[in-house]
């Protein structure tokens, strides 16, 4: 086992000029089409997460929350990403931005057969 470990490191430090991918290394970069710079939905996930951080402190909360405003981003990219990146508040977020629930809690319409 260590004599495979000194082959890999050894092989690895004789090929340091192996161009890396632009984008090698960088999980941001996932899927993003070669852009450099997120756009969009992605764009607006780092100011959406900090404002559900802000104000809650259960971290899969934060996670799961973003992921609803990123549920209904994919859904209407134009409007959400941009409404999103201006919030200021989780509850301007939540009533201006997002696909309203209805009463019972759930996306309506969108759920029905």
């Amino acid at each position: 086992m260590r004599v495979r470990l000194v082959l890999v490191m050894a092989m690895a430090a004789c090929c340091p000029g192996v161009p890396q991918p632009a984008n090698a290394g960088s999980a941001a970069n996932a899927g993003s089409a070669g852009s450099a710079q997120a756009t969009g939905c992605d764009a607006a996930r780092p100011h959406v997460a900090d404002l559900y951080r802000a104000e809650l402190t259960n971290p899969a909360l934060v996670d799961d929350n973003t992921a609803m405003v990123m549920k209904d981003c994919a859904k209407d990219p134009a409007r959400i990403a941009a409404c999103a990146a201006g919030a200021k508040t989780v509850a301007e977020l939540e009533h201006t931005c997002v696909i309203a629930l209805d009463p019972e809690g759930t996306e309506g319409d969108g759920l029905k057969r």
